[in-house]
């Protein structure tokens, strides 16, 4: 048993043969002399069961002996192990998920698991797995996996497709195995099946899409590559686009479609005077005109909802300086293949200043049409083969006809035959450039005549050519069939008279009835002066309404000739290229020219209203003269010309008379003077002699060396409109009124003018005032060459300066011009503005326009003295009106002075200087 001979165990311990794990329990059963089962280890190291029954027996005296009884325990518990390996397997194979099914070496089933007949749909009392197989065939398969495994062979991971009862088709995996005894003999087989069935779904899914993830890997990489060449094109195009906006001279700006500025190039930061950091992140409608808002969104999703591919407009931005700029604005939007919108891409385009020419052409063409349509006389504009381009209401009004039926007919086509031939003659002259007043008889629509005075003006156009003629027509009808009735009334009072007086003769009987029939026609006679003076009043009354009207209008072209005239000195004074300046003097001669047509045309209104009175002060000839001299010594100095006056011994010091209307009488004649000289001299003479009393008669002479005027011209050089040059090429500008005012303004004053001159030798003009003088000391200067000196200022003093002006134009030409002074001023934009300025802090002087919004200029001076009555600043009053009165109205309001626009650099010096404070503090 324990594999030792028997003399190696007598006189053996028994503990020997106990393994130590048991040897406690050995010692518990020989102390209670028990039984019970125990492990003994054999000789070869291998361990028995066995069963141990410990007896007491006596055998010697000296000690206990024990009787062990051993039995071997080892066939016993393997039967046992056995039996309990069977229950475990039966239990697992009873319990596995998958189909497990045990035959004997007969290849009958006596073990299967539960989930046989779940899977296989078979009968849970089939018996033989061959009866299984036969029943369900798999597809493919020609052997029996029992006969299989009964001959010691293995059947591993086979796939069959069997065809169950129910008729479905389902996938497994068969893995068969011989089932052998402890001595290896075969005994039986176990065969397990494994459901694939889902499996295989899934593979059969999973290499479906293989397949297809093939397919669109493969496109995916054609298209990976079409992507990488699209790329590097993508690139290319965005350095290239990048480097063109970044250098582009265009403001240009990327936007995201919320309208954030995603991007902008340096033209676009300096077009609106935003750093690129203030611009970037922000909504490109903060810096929109509020105006432009609505139109600009409507755009802008037009472009997003695709409706349109651009969107373009011309909007208004706001600078950082506040100014208010006009842009051409083009956005078109960036989408990508999809067409969905990223971003837009905007171009900007400065336009201001073609806006600014716009709105002044508009507003003089409002002004132009304003006159136009509310003139009192007919407008009649021609082409050079006499057909209408334009009539204005009045004019068709007085024909009966509408302006429709009037344009583009021949403008004989309405006259009578008599003036028709007149008018084609005279259309010969205008061609030549020849004005004429001629009366023509019209013939109405209803066939009643029209008598009319033209006055009619031919149009050149810039090449010199003879473009039509302008006809400013007045309605005589009336009239004419006043002096036609007047006339008759007189043949018929006369004829009358001479028979009653021969009646008379012939029967004083009848004296008393002839009286009251003379006294009749006398009654019908007044009657019809009464009413020719009524229409002379009504005609005095439309003069004085169209003098209204220029003195107004003079206002509105003043207003922006000071901007005009007053930045083009200014800019004259900067660094600028010779072309640049030639540019700017163009400008600002054309100002001159313009506000002088104006000064002309109101002069000319006041002195036929005869509404002007001279005034009566004492001044200095002298001072005059050279007052006269200084006023076109810079026009005179450019040509070369040399100016000199001489006053013959005698003339007196001091004369009491309008200095104003003098200095402008000879300042026309010294201007007309250098303008028709080219070389040579132009000269002042005076002279007098005693009337009687403290009276003399003061004797002008203006002498030139130009180009004279031809004798047939002499008689009409002094009627309004007429000029010296009446030829298409003349050089010389002007309207022709500088002499009708001044013959006008000596008639006022006593005097007369003469001319006398030599064509292509020169003219000398000479008049004659009447004077009072004072006594005192007598001129005699003899001769004297005169030019002007440059403008300098001096002896002003430090002064705090406000300017009251609501035209930003205006208003900067005087602060600018104050700059070149040497004073800085404030500025506010009306009259209320000032006042709360002057509330403040102290100002010593403020030039003060008259004519602004929310308060007036007067009104403000008003508030002011009001304000301060004692220690107030000086008020110089700015403005362009031109009509009389204007400065007494000023200085009622408490100012100062008075300054006319467009504001000269020498005029607003002369006044600075003249209204110095009398203490300035430090």
């Amino acid at each position: 048993m324990i594999k030792s001979p028997l003399e190696k165990v007598i006189g053996t311990s028994i503990y020997r043969f106990i393994p130590k794990d048991d040897q406690a329990a050995f010692r518990v059963l020989q102390q209670d002399l028990s039984r019970g089962e125990l492990t003994l280890q054999a000789e070869d190291q291998g361990k028995l069961p066995v069963y141990i029954s410990v007896n007491s027996v006596q055998i010697s005296e000296s000690q206990e002996d024990f009787c062990i009884v051993v039995t071997d325990l080892t066939e016993q518990k393997q039967k046992e192990e056995i039996i309990a390996s069977e229950k475990l397997a039966r239990s697992i194979i009873e319990q596995a998920t998958e189909a497990v099914v045990v035959c004997n070496n007969k290849g009958n089933i006596f073990r299967f698991s539960n989930a046989v007949p779940r899977i296989l749909g078979c009968d849970p009392s089939l018996k033989r797995f061959d009866d299984l197989f036969n029943l369900h065939t798999p597809i493919g398969s020609k052997l029996s996996p029992v006969s299989v495994a009964l001959h010691g062979e293995t059947f591993l991971q086979v796939e069959a497709i069997f065809d169950r009862s129910d008729g479905n088709l389902f996938h497994l995996i068969l893995n068969t195995g011989p089932l052998k005894n402890v001595d290896g003999k075969i005994i039986g087989c176990v065969i397990t099946l494994t459901d694939i069935t889902e499996l295989k779904k899934v593979e059969d899914t999973l290499q479906q899409a293989n397949e297809e993830l093939e397919v669109t890997t493969e496109e995916l990489r054609q298209q990976n590559d079409e992507l990488m060449v699209a790329q590097s094109l993508l690139r290319e195009s965005e350095e290239r686009f990048r480097s063109a906006f970044e250098d582009s001279a265009i403001a240009m700006a990327l936007t995201a479609l919320d309208g954030r500025l995603l991007n902008v190039n340096s033209a676009f930061s300096q077009l609106i005077m935003f750093s690129e950091s203030e611009l970037i992140g922000h909504r490109f409608l903060e810096f929109t005109h509020p105006d432009d808002l609505e139109v600009n969104r409507a755009g802008m999703d037009a472009l997003v909802s695709g409706a349109s591919p651009t969107f373009q407009m011309e909007k208004r931005y706001i600078r950082k300086d506040g100014q208010t700029i006009w842009v051409d604005m083009s956005t078109a939007s960036v989408r990508n293949a999809d067409g969905k919108p990223l971003h837009f891409v905007t171009h900007l385009q400065d336009i201001t200043k073609r806006k600014d020419a716009e709105e002044a052409l508009r507003k003089s063409e409002e002004q132009y049409r304003s006159i136009v349509e509310t003139a009192n006389e007919g407008i009649w504009i021609i082409d050079a083969e006499a057909r209408t381009t334009y009539v204005n209401e009045k004019m068709a009004d007085m024909l009966g006809y509408g302006p429709e039926e009037i344009i583009g007919r021949c403008s004989f086509d309405f006259m009578d035959e008599e003036s028709r031939a007149a008018s084609m003659l005279r259309l010969k002259e205008r061609k030549m450039g020849v004005k004429s007043n001629p009366e023509v008889k019209y013939i109405r629509k209803d066939g009643m005549p029209l008598w009319t005075i033209s006055n009619v003006t031919p149009l050149i156009d810039k090449s010199g050519k003879f473009a039509g003629a302008l006809d400013m027509v007045s309605n005589i009808t009336e009239r004419n069939r006043m002096e036609e009735d007047l006339r008759k009334s007189h043949e018929e009072l006369e004829q009358r008279v001479q028979e009653r007086t021969t009646e008379l003769s012939e029967a004083k009987e009848n004296l008393e009835v002839i009286n009251e029939e003379l006294q009749a026609e006398i009654s019908a006679h007044e009657k019809i002066e009464k009413d020719l003076m009524e229409s002379k009043e009504a005609a005095e009354a439309a003069v004085k309404a169209k003098a209204a009207f220029l003195a107004n209008m003079s206002h509105e072209l003043r207003t922006p000739m000071n901007a005009v005239i007053g930045f083009s000195s200014l800019l004259l004074d900067d660094s600028l290229t010779t072309e640049q300046k030639e540019y700017i003097e163009a400008i600002r001669k054309g100002g001159e020219a313009l506000l002088a047509v104006i000064d002309d045309i109101l002069e000319f209104s006041r002195v036929e209203k005869e509404k002007i009175e001279l005034e009566r002060q004492p001044f200095s000839l002298k001072h005059l003269i050279d007052e006269s001299l200084d006023m076109v010594a810079t026009q005179a100095n450019k040509k070369g010309l040399n100016l000199s006056e001489t006053i013959r011994y005698g003339t007196p010091d001091t004369i009491i008379g309008d200095h104003g209307r003098l200095r402008q009488i000879l300042v026309n004649l010294l201007t007309n003077a250098v303008k028709f000289t080219d070389k040579g001299d132009v000269s002042v003479s005076v002279s007098s002699k005693a009337v009687g009393g403290n009276n003399q008669q003061i004797f002008f002479e203006v002498k030139d060396t130009g180009i004279g005027i031809p004798k047939d011209k002499i008689s009409e050089i002094f009627e309004p409109f007429v000029q010296v040059e009446l030829t298409l090429s003349r050089k010389r500008d002007g309207v022709g009124l500088g002499l009708a005012i001044t013959k006008q303004l000596l008639d006022l004053m006593g005097g007369k003018i003469w001319v006398e001159s030599t064509p292509g030798k020169g003219t000398t003009f000479s008049f004659t005032i009447q004077a009072e003088t004072i006594p005192g000391k007598q001129l005699d200067f003899g001769r004297m060459d005169s030019g002007i000196a440059p403008e300098r200022v001096q002896g002003l003093k430090p002064m705090r300066i406000l300017v009251a002006e609501d035209n930003p134009s205006n208003q900067k030409v005087l602060v600018e011009m104050l700059k070149r002074l040497g004073y800085r001023a404030d500025a506010v934009a009306d009259g209320r503005e000032a006042v709360q300025a002057l509330e403040r802090q102290d100002y010593d002087l403020v030039l003060m326009d008259i004519k602004m919004p929310e308060m007036d200029g007067i009104t403000a001076a008003k508030v002011i003295r009001k304000l301060r009555p004692e220690k107030g600043p000086k008020i110089v009053a700015i403005t362009a009106f031109a009509l009389e009165g204007d400065r007494e109205k000023c200085l009622d309001a408490g100012m100062n002075d008075y300054i006319a626009k467009p504001v000269q650099m020498r005029e607003l010096a002369e006044v600075l200087k003249k209204n110095q404070p009398s203490s300035v503090d430090s």
